[in-house]
């Protein structure tokens, strides 16, 4: 007869060292409740609850077997100083990977399941620890940050990007032709904004290919310099796949999705098809509905960690300065090396910063973040008062000199379309400056 205790202490744990270190995921949680609350309590309710328990205990609960596969927590930290009214605590909890095996849908159901919609609790999910046993069944980007910098020949300074802007409704020559001058104007990388999609009826993904990928071979030989085009094939179901065969056949040297609408398992698809045989961009668009909140949500280190399991050779990260600044540049630094730090056998992800990036800013971002990165500007090319050709000369002026330490200042002596950029938005000397009203 199991005597009657107040806290199931078979789940709060509270030893990681008892753990099997590869049988065992880690997931790390911000937990917010009404001051007064039983932490205790709360901690042994969740790990039931995204595992074998529910609301209540029933008999079969305490079965050995699903005792082995009910999550433990490993550990417990009450944060001081949150103020009155709130208790916040660090809860760390252990989940046995044979509940979800290598499945990243079942995983997220799992670590971030009903916990987001229960009580009057604030749930953030922070961090992910994976066990190699578990990682060893992804074989992560092919590409990667090492793949891009060979592909394009580029290996001493970021790689330099454009969004087409209007971000939707040119027409595919139009479109092609905005293309062929960003390249020639200078920029190594372009992509389809993220709201370009794959099934536009004037602008179907494959043949903008088709045209794109004429207007890059000539800017090409006009540059002397090799140019990736990212089509975004963000679809539904199946047609994704089908998508990207199409624009493979088509010529396309790289692809994009929308991988938090798409779903990660998209992604993964993609990426271990052997034949799609070019780098994917993982476009975190929508991403920021689950991370933004200090509370609540899924933080942006986790879906980028997740990403790049999936095979993700660029993604998004924001901005240290610009529209999509996260104002904090320590956000945008943690992302970043999320990407690029070891990761088990898993390749670097090359970071993709953008997001109301202009010439101006460019110094922030390098002196903050180093070179291994993509570059990537749509509105301070195409705003550029003398047009996307010299808009793309502009910003690549500002990143050769940013890398060469030369103050923006002196280097726009040298070159008048820098001079012009920086006459129209100016230079963002630090990263809480604001240049957007919201």
């Amino acid at each position: 007869m199991r005597s009657k205790i107040e806290y199931d202490l078979d789940i709060l744990n509270f030893v990681e060292e008892s753990l099997d270190p590869e049988q065992y995921l880690i997931a790390t949680y911000i937990l917010q409740v009404p001051e007064g609350g039983d932490l205790l309590r709360s901690a042994e309710g969740l790990a039931a609850e995204q595992s074998t328990g529910t609301w209540t205990p029933t008999p079969e609960f305490y079965l050995p077997e699903v005792r082995e596969r009910t999550a433990k927590v490993i550990g417990l930290h009450e944060i001081p100083g949150c103020g009155p009214g709130v208790t916040k605590a660090i809860y760390r909890v252990a989940y046995n990977i044979v509940n979800f095996g290598n499945s990243l849908s079942m995983l997220l159901s799992s670590v971030a399941g009903n916990i987001f919609a229960m009580g009057e609790s604030s749930v953030k999910l922070v961090d992910i620890k994976f066990p190699k046993s578990f990682v060893k069944e992804f074989p992560g980007p092919k590409f990667g940050m090492p793949g891009i910098r060979k592909y394009l020949g580029i290996h001493d300074r970021p790689i330099v990007g454009s969004i087409i802007k209007p971000k939707a409704g040119l027409p595919i020559r139009e479109f092609a032709e905005l293309c062929y001058k960003v390249a020639v104007g200078g920029c190594d990388f372009i992509k389809d904004d993220e709201l370009m999609g794959a099934s536009l009826s004037y602008s179907p993904v494959e043949e903008r290919v088709i045209a794109v990928m004429e207007a890059l071979d000539k800017a090409n030989s006009e540059k002397g310099e090799k140019t990736l085009y990212v089509a975004n094939i963000t679809d539904d179901g199946k047609r994704i796949m089908e998508h990207a065969e199409k624009c493979i056949e088509a010529g396309v040297n790289g692809l994009m999705i929308n991988y938090i609408a798409a779903g990660f398992q998209a992604l993964r698809m993609l990426a271990e098809d052997p034949s799609i045989n070019v780098p994917i961009l993982a476009h975190r668009a929508m991403g920021g509905a689950l991370f933004r909140s200090p509370d609540h949500g899924i933080d942006a280190n986790v879906q980028a960690k997740m990403a790049r399991l999936c095979g993700a050779d660029t993604h998004t990260t924001g901005s240290i300065a610009g529209k999509l600044a996260v104002r904090d540049p320590k956000r945008v630094i943690e992302l970043t090396e999320t990407l690029r730090n070891p990761f088990y056998h898993i390749k670097p992800t090359m970071p993709f910063y953008s997001g109301g990036v202009y010439p101006g800013n460019i110094p922030l971002a390098i002196s903050h973040l180093g070179i291994d990165l993509l570059i990537v500007s749509g509105g301070g090319i195409f705003g550029h008062p003398e047009g996307p050709i010299v808009g793309a000369k502009a910003l690549r002026q500002s990143i050769d000199a940013s890398v060469e330490g030369v103050p923006l200042e002196e280097a726009a002596k040298e070159h008048v379309e820098l001079m012009k950029a920086i006459e129209k938005w100016g230079i963002w000397k630090k990263p809480t400056e604001k240049l957007f009203p919201f």
